[in-house]
């Protein structure tokens, strides 16, 4: 007997979204690489029970999927004129931990997006009772990183503006309330 959990946890669905948008994958195509009918893989991910077993398949192909992505082919590293052979494994571990934390940060934007769209869909009283939540000036220091940081730049100009470390996050401190 196959144990059943009410649905895919919400990061694991936007991984799977993540991989049939960006990789034009097809539901079929993930279900047959998981070995799992597409009818059960389609049930689930249209907010079905899954069981453990088809779960631990989901985690098993999305951990393979993630680590070939982060893998850094030795032909685009060999390429690299007069360069020691501890440079290039630095220079691998860079980029892999790069490709991590960028990922991490990509899925945190998502859920993110998906948060602020429910209050954005919300009553006025939830939007009321999120700002005063938060503050105001993180708000806007979060907004013009995310802009800043797409553009060398302007980012440069950005950090010469604020000064670097000076800024500093306010909300969620221990004792802070914000925008009293």
């Amino acid at each position: 007997m196959s144990l059943k959990i009410d649905k895919l946890p919400d990061d694991i669905m936007l991984k799977l979204k993540d991989i049939l948008s960006e990789k034009k994958w097809t539901k079929a195509g993930i279900a047959r690489s998981m070995n799992m009918p597409g009818s059960t893989f389609g049930d689930i991910f249209n907010g079905g029970n899954v069981s453990r077993k088809s779960l631990g398949k989901i985690k098993t192909f999305l951990n393979d999927n993630i680590s070939r992505n982060l893998e850094v082919s030795s032909d685009s590293l060999s390429s690299v004129e007069n360069v020691s052979k501890s440079q290039l494994v630095k220079k691998s571990q860079f980029l892999k931990e790069t490709s991590k934390r960028t990922e991490k940060l990509r899925h945190m934007l998502l859920l993110l997006e998906k948060e602020l769209g429910e209050f954005r869909d919300d009553s006025p009283e939830a939007r009321d009772a999120l700002r005063a939540l938060l503050d105001i000036n993180d708000i806007g220091y979060i907004a013009c990183l995310l802009t800043m940081i797409c553009d060398e730049d302007k980012f440069q100009r950005w950090m010469l503006i604020n000064g670097i470390g000076k800024v500093k996050f306010n909300s969620f401190k221990k004792g802070n309330k914000p925008n009293e």
